[in-house]
C-alpha cells in the first residue's frame, strides 16, 4: 500500500505522526510532502525530531499569503507529485489551507481521498477552518472521526460509511507526555500546578483589537492569581504591535516552546487559556482545565462535559470562573475528573481499515 500524506503546519505534523509510525511499522510505503505553510526550518526540525519522524521527501514553499496565493502556489506542485508517484490513497488531516490543497487535487485526479478528523464543526460559516472542514469532507472518499459527535455531523450532512475510529492527537500526546520532564519548570522557576499557559493565534482574534484586547483581558484576569506563560506567536506579537497593546507585568511573554517542553508545561500548569483546537484537546487528555478564547468550538463535547470553557470576554462568571480555577482546590478538582470521550489507537485503526479497503 502507498500513501501520499499532504500536510503543512505543525499541528498537523503532531496529529499524524502516530499514523506515520503505524505504516511504518506495518510496512507500507508513506509519501511525505509538506506545503511549507508553516515555514521555520529550525522548529519543523524540531519538532520533526520531537516526534521521530523523517524529513519530507518533497517540501514546498506554500507561506502565509493570502489564501488565494497559497493555493496557485502548491496546487500545480502537488498535482505534478501525485501523477509522479501514483499512491493508493492521498491523506490529509484537519482543516488547513494545506489539507484542502491536497483534496482539491487528489479529488480531481480520482485518487482515493482519506479525511483524518472528519466532521468536526464549530458552526462558525465564516471561519476559515470550518469552510476548508467541509469542503475537505464535502469531496473524501473516506472519512475517520474523532468522535460520536462528528460522525452525528456527518450522518446529518449525507455522508454515508464513516468511521469513528478516535482522535489520533490522543495517540501523539500519551506518547510524549511520557517524555515529558519537569527539567523545564525548573528552568523557568516553576513549580507543578502553580502556574498557567496561553496561547493566542487565530486570525479571527489576532486581526481584530476589539476581540483581541477581549482575549488578553481574560489572560491578564488568571495573571492576578498566577504566573501567565504567554507564546509569544508571530501573529500574536505582531498583532500587538500594530494594534498598539501592551502586556501587563503579571504576563511574561516567552518564545514558541518546543514540542516536549510545551507537553511538558501543559502537563504539569495549572489552567490554559487558547483559541488552538489542538491545545484544547491536549489539555483534555492531560486532564487541564481550559478556557476557550473563542466564541465557539468544534470541540463542544469537551464543553459540555464540563473540562474546558468557552470564554470569549471577560464576564462577572468568567471571572469567577478563573477565580475558582486559580484558588479553590474542590472546584478544580471536580472539573479535572470530568469524565469526557477520549478514544485512543485512532491510528492502528485507521491503517488497519485502508489495508482491508
Amino acid at each position: 500500500m502507498k500513501l501520499l500524506t499532504v500536510f503543512g503546519t505543525r499541528p498537523e505534523w503532531i496529529k499524524l505522526a502516530p499514523v506515520f509510525t503505524e505504516i511504518e511499522a506495518r510496512h507500507h510505503q508513506n509519501v511525505l510532502l509538506h506545503t511549507g505553510q508553516h515555514y521555520s526550518p529550525v522548529l519543523d526540525r524540531e519538532i520533526r525530531d520531537s516526534l521521530e519522524m523523517k524529513k519530507p521527501k518533497y517540501q514546498l514553499k506554500m507561506g502565509s499569503g493570502a489564501f488565494g496565493e497559497q493555493l496557485a502556489m502548491v496546487l500545480p506542485t502537488i498535482e505534478k507529485i501525485i501523477w509522479k508517484e501514483k499512491p493508493d490513497f492521498v491523506l490529509v488531516q484537519g482543516d488547513t489551507n494545506s489539507a484542502l490543497a491536497g483534496a482539491l487535487v487528489a479529488a480531481r485526479n480520482c485518487i482515493p481521498l482519506v479525511h483524518i478528523e472528519a466532521g468536526c464543526r464549530s458552526g462558525n460559516k465564516h471561519s476559515p477552518e470550518e469552510q476548508n472542514r467541509k469542503l475537505i469532507d464535502s469531496i473524501s472518499t473516506i472519512h475517520f472521526s474523532a468522535d460520536s459527535e462528528a460522525l452525528a455531523n456527518l450522518l446529518k450532512e449525507g455522508v454515508k460509511g464513516a468511521k469513528l475510529v478516535g482522535n489520533t492527537g490522543i495517540d501523539a500526546v500519551l506518547h510524549s507526555s511520557k517524555r515529558a520532564s519537569l527539567n523545564h519548570l525548573q528552568k523557568l522557576k516553576l513549580q507543578p500546578e502553580a502556574y498557567a499557559v496561553a496561547t493566542i493565534h487565530r486570525a479571527e482574534n489576532t486581526d481584530s483589537k476589539q476581540k483581541l484586547f477581549a482575549r488578553l483581558e481574560i489572560v491578564e484576569e488568571i495573571g492576578k492569581y498566577l504566573p501567565v506563560l504567554l507564546a509569544a506567536h508571530p501573529r500574536l506579537m505582531n498583532a500587538l504591535k500594530i494594534h498598539r497593546i501592551k502586556i501587563s507585568e503579571n504576563i511574561r511573554v516567552v518564545s514558541p516552546f518546543a514540542y516536549l517542553e510545551f507537553i511538558s508545561l501543559l502537563k504539569y500548569c495549572r489552567l490554559v487559556a487558547s483559541d488552538s483546537g489542538g491545545i484544547q484537546e491536549e489539555a483534555a487528555i492531560l486532564r487541564r482545565p481550559c478556557l476557550i478564547l473563542r466564541e465557539e468550538t468544534e470541540w463542544m463535547r469537551l464543553v459540555e462535559a464540563g473540562r474546558n470553557f468557552l470564554c470569549p470576554t471577560a464576564t462577572k462568571n468568567t471571572k469567577k470562573l478563573i477565580e475558582k480555577l486559580c484558588l479553590e482546590d474542590k472546584f478544580y478538582l471536580s472539573t479535572t475528573r470530568k469524565k469526557v470521550e477520549l478514544l485512543s489507537g485512532a491510528s492502528a485503526r485507521i491503517v488497519r481499515f485502508l489495508e482491508k479497503y
